[in-house]
């Protein structure tokens, strides 16, 4: 299996939204960066490093998730 880049950018993006889907089971829910990113550690497993610099960047980049005020996000 190849290995992959915990710092890649597009698999930080993947990781992030695909937990973000897991913890919206309705529409209009939100959750926390901690939750996100708990269970995008997850997703990834522990052969993936996932680095909070790297997770922070990417967030402000994914038009899929909607920054709210509390550190909040959701589901655009």
């Amino acid at each position: 299996m190849t290995p992959v880049d915990g710092r890649d950018p597009e698999v930080l993006a993947v990781l992030l939204e695909l937990a973000a889907i897991e913890l919206t089971p309705t529409a209009h829910t939100t959750f926390t960066r901690d939750d996100l990113v708990e269970l995008a550690r997850e997703i990834s497993g522990p052969e993936v490093n996932l680095r909070d610099e790297d997770i922070d960047s990417v967030l402000r980049t994914i038009n899929t998730l909607e920054r709210l005020p509390g550190d909040l996000y959701s589901l655009r």
